[in-house]
């Protein structure tokens, strides 16, 4: 009996391991399609719709930048064209300053400015931004270079379509030619800094300072080696330190990252590593809540960690291209993700909304969503050349310089 019942174990032994393994598998592979399908219904209930579609008219046309939002949640941006003429005529119209906001479920678009290409410059292409005390500033490019503020609105609403307030030239970019690049940056006291891609001694760029009413330059290289071109703006640290790019010059002609520090005796620059190979960097530089710093390079995005005196540069993702005349900032959220918009790639060619995420010692990048599925028309917006912001619910917002359903580009939200 003992004999027997010992072959029988063993044979119910072998029967159920086999089945053992089969179950685990099945469960394998079950887990799988769960996770995948998981995947799929968590990126298909990211919502896009389009907030507005520029009409080529008062409302402004191909908006090239990003959007800043007040505490309200409201938008505001730019367009690069568009409104009622001005003495730009190509394209026609000089650009508007606009503002989006939440009327009930929906949105109202409405301008605020328009640009006219005297003194008050023309053709904006970097975001406006909002500085520390509400107010917002902006600035102004091709041959009308300009900074400028714009107050908030008067008690009585104007019954004109620009009504928002009223628009204050701070400083004409006389000699520079073309004007600022990339965003503002504030410090806690109020000064405001940007860069120039061309002006300076020897017509190589500058990084300037606006303070105290007047604009001065803070650096501008003077030699091949030195930093040149900057144009992507500059970042700020809690310490006042300023970091930033240069898309050309130091040590193998092709760009280094840098950082300007300030001290009784002016401004220090240190150069915290250099590119080489051609593959121009262009974007302004965005902090994680670890101090590390990200930009965007010859279509690719790049991570730059500090290890105690240098700092390495790990290429993390595709940023697909920027616009050829817009040099967007990437954007990184609460947990450290790092999102922006491609120009062109995507499925459609058209552009795309990316994330990318860090887990595991590698980066993950999943698209939020392909510009223009119904080409030619593209109605919902085509080839982005802005950053990308969010409110407070983690909704995502940005512009696009085309497509709309007339054409000349949309303001776009994704809904988480």
């Amino acid at each position: 009996m003992h004999s027997k019942a010992h072959v029988h174990s063993s044979f119910a032994g072998a029967i159920w391991r086999p089945a053992n393994v089969a179950f685990t598998i099945l469960l394998s592979i079950l887990f799988l399609i769960l996770v995948v399908l998981f995947s799929t219904l968590t990126a298909q209930a990211q919502t896009y719709r389009v907030l507005h579609s520029f009409t080529g008219g008062v409302d402004g046309a191909s908006p090239q930048a990003g959007l800043a939002i007040d505490a309200a949640g409201n938008l505001y941006g730019t367009t690069w064209a568009g409104g009622s003429g001005g003495l730009c005529s190509a394209p026609p119209g000089c650009g508007t300053l606009f503002k989006v906001a939440h009327a009930g479920s929906g949105w109202v678009t409405t301008p605020i400015y328009e640009f006219i290409g005297t003194n008050d410059g023309g053709h904006p292409i970097a975001p406006v931004q909002f500085a520390p005390d509400g107010t917002l500033y902006g600035s102004t490019y091709f041959g009308y270079g300009t900074l400028f503020r714009v107050t908030p609105p008067p008690a009585t609403p104007s019954v004109t379509p620009f009504s928002f307030g009223h628009m204050t030239v701070l400083s004409f970019f006389d000699g520079f030619v073309f004007g600022p690049l990339g965003e503002l940056a504030f410090d806690s006291y109020g000064n405001i800094y940007g860069t120039t891609p061309f002006g300076g001694p020897d017509d190589e760029g500058t990084v300037f300072e606006w303070s105290g009413g007047s604009l001065s330059v803070i650096y501008s290289g003077q030699h091949h080696t030195d930093g040149q071109t900057p144009e992507g703006g500059v970042t700020p640290d809690s310490s006042g330190n300023l970091y930033g790019i240069f898309s050309a010059g130091g040590p193998y002609q092709s760009g280094f990252v840098f950082e300007l520090s300030p001290s009784q005796q002016g401004w220090t620059i240190q150069n915290l590593a250099s590119f080489s190979g051609g593959y121009t960097p262009v974007s302004g530089l965005v902090f994680d809540s670890h101090g590390n710093l990200y930009g965007r390079r010859g279509g690719g995005v790049f991570q730059l960690v500090n290890v105690g005196r240098y700092w390495n540069i790990n290429g993390i993702g595709n940023g697909g291209s920027s616009a050829p005349w817009s040099y967007p900032r990437l954007t990184v959220d609460s947990a450290d993700n790092i999102l922006g918009a491609s120009y062109d790639g995507g499925a459609y060619g058209k552009g795309s909304v990316f994330k990318l995420t860090y887990s595991d010692g590698n980066w993950t990048q999943t698209t939020l969503h392909d510009f223009c599925p119904d080409a030619p028309i593209c109605s919902e917006g085509a080839q982005p050349a802005s950053n990308v912001v969010f409110d407070s619910q983690g909704h995502l917002f940005g512009t696009t310089t085309a497509g709309g359903a007339y054409g000349y580009g949309v303001v776009w939200e994704i809904t988480p």
